[in-house]
């Protein structure tokens, strides 16, 4: 059975701020964790320790006790939410993955699985984009993504994860071009990503 683990705990404030973005993005508008109830309260606090770093980044005494505060209270909901979504994904290491969270690694995370074959995008309705990709062998979950800029190492994907290979975005820009990607995720945690398509939205 997969687990999360807690390896933000010690990290450095800037990777622990990176963390927990990460999940932030990974659990918006996942339908795999309905209630919103844990991610408004971890954007809530995200936001404050991010706040507090830079206001620290002069070294006074007032200052860094708010940020030491600050990063207690962040990991203290993160751990919060680390165990709802333990309890919705009851060990499915797709599902867990799919949160954003680092997990135990297990041995057979090697085993290769097939690659997206093609991806297609269709736009019917103004402001909808229809996602669809082949059947993936071994695929458990999916990231449907999307950005507006040219993709490139630093871009930041909007991302919605389902357990379906087809996906509809809504509340698109219309008349605006647009980068769409997926990707697949096995039962043991192997990813393939698609290439990235762009379409100008209606």
């Amino acid at each position: 059975m997969s687990k999360i683990i807690y390896p933000f705990k010690q990290s450095r404030d800037s990777e622990l701020a990176k963390t927990a973005n990460r999940i932030l993005g990974s659990t918006k508008g996942n339908s795999f964790f309905p209630d919103t109830t844990l991610i408004q309260e971890l954007e809530k606090r995200t936001i404050a320790f991010q706040v507090a770093m830079n206001n620290a980044a002069d070294g006074g005494k007032t200052l860094i006790a708010i940020r030491k505060d600050c990063r207690r209270s962040l990991i203290e909901i993160m751990v919060q939410f680390a165990f709802y979504v333990s309890q919705i994904c009851k060990g499915d290491r797709a599902m867990l993955l799919s949160s954003g969270f680092d997990l135990a690694k297990e041995s057979s995370e090697s085993k290769l699985m097939a690659g997206i074959e093609s991806l297609e995008v269709t736009n019917v309705n103004s402001g909808e984009a229809n996602v669809v990709v082949k059947r993936v062998k071994g695929a458990r979950a999916f990231i449907h993504q999307y950005t507006t800029e040219p993709p490139s190492d630093a871009t930041v994907w909007v991302s919605e994860t389902t357990a379906h290979r087809k996906h509809t975005f809504t509340g698109l820009k219309p008349l605006a071009a647009h980068w769409f990607r997926v990707i697949a995720i096995g039962l043991n945690g192997q990813k393939t990503i698609s290439d990235a398509i762009s379409r100008v939205i209606l």
